[in-house]
Formats: structure tokens, C-alpha cells, sequence
């Protein structure tokens, strides 16, 4: 016979396990980038949605063809073609950081979204900087994945849904599991 008691919490962390791999993954790739938490307005910096999930941005595809890691090239372009380099959207103009390096990128407040040509960084908040490595704010970089094919973004999305469909699917495998040991015991 089934106890009450034991029933209850297996059907929570069913429940709860359904909702916490998707959430995570954005939570990793947000701590690959410099201030990738801080935009506000913003939980997936490489995604149309601000939400997370679905097409990537320009960004978002550049950050994927760049292994998923923050580079000096990816730090160096123009992803969305504002005029600032992702570097200086997101507080490192000198494409110094590293998400090894645990340091702080060299201004924290006043990122902005560099997937998303309507979103700025606000130059007055920035410290004076200057690069010893040639990047600077005159010499931003344009972009070189603007004109991504169409192929390529049915691909991406593609390649998103998958990864996190494989995760909610393992969630929702491990909690029917546990709720069919508890039935079983």
C-alpha cells in the first residue's frame, strides 16, 4: 500500500525537476560572458527572447560559433551593429576578461544587450579606459556575422530546441523514475 506521506514528495520533485534544467543552462552560458547577469532586462543576452529559448540573436550566434566562450574576436565585434563593440556593451572595451580569471569586468553597471541594436551602452557611465591591446572604442570592429543565412538560423534554433528538450526530457525521466520507486516500495 502507498503511504500519503511518501507519495507527496516524489510528486513534488517531479513536479519541480521539470522546471530546473532549462533554467541552468542560461544561468552557465550568462557566467561565460562578461556581466552576462548584469543586463538589465535580460536573462539570455544570445536570444531574441529576453526570456531565453528559441532564435538566437546575433549575438547569440556568434557566441555559438565561438565555441560558447568569451574570445577576443567575439569581445572585438559588432554583433548587432550599433556602433559599440560587444566588449563595450558588456564592460570589457579591452577584451581583457576571462571567465577564468573570476575578476570583474571593468565597469559593472550600464551594459547593455549586445544581440540587440537598440540597446546601448550609456558612454557617460563609462570609466576613461585605454587599451594596451589596440582595442579601443575608436576602433570598434564591425560586425562579420550580420548577414547570417537563413539556414544558419533554422540550424541554431533547431539545435537550441533540441538541447533543451533533451533536458526537460531527462528531468521528467529521473522524477517518473523516482516516483515509480516510491510506488514500488
Amino acid at each position: 500500500m502507498v503511504r500519503f506521506t511518501t507519495a507527496v514528495p516524489a510528486i513534488s520533485l517531479v513536479s519541480w525537476s521539470m522546471f530546473v534544467a532549462p533554467a541552468v543552462s542560461h544561468e552557465a552560458y550568462a557566467r561565460k560572458v562578461p556581466n552576462g547577469e548584469n543586463v538589465v532586462g535580460v536573462k539570455a543576452v544570445g536570444h531574441s527572447d529576453p526570456d531565453g529559448g528559441g532564435v538566437r540573436n546575433e549575438f547569440g550566434r556568434a557566441f555559438y560559433d565561438a565555441g560558447h566562450e568569451w574570445t577576443k574576436d567575439l569581445c572585438q565585434e559588432d554583433s548587432d551593429g550599433d556602433g559599440q563593440t560587444n566588449g563595450e556593451e558588456l564592460g570589457d572595451p579591452c577584451c581583457e576578461w576571462t571567465e577564468e580569471s573570476a575578476s570583474k569586468p571593468a565597469w559593472t553597471s550600464g551594459v547593455s544587450n549586445p544581440g540587440d541594436d537598440a540597446s546601448k551602452s550609456n558612454k557617460t557611465l563609462w570609466p576613461a579606459y585605454e587599451c594596451s591591446n589596440a582595442t579601443s572604442s575608436s576602433q570598434s570592429h564591425s560586425a562579420s556575422t550580420s548577414s547570417a543565412s537563413t539556414s544558419d538560423s533554422a540550424s541554431d534554433s533547431g539545435s537550441s530546441a533540441s538541447v533543451t528538450l533533451t533536458g526537460v526530457t531527462a528531468s521528467v525521466a529521473a522524477g517518473a523514475i523516482a516516483l515509480l520507486l516510491v510506488f514500488i516500495a
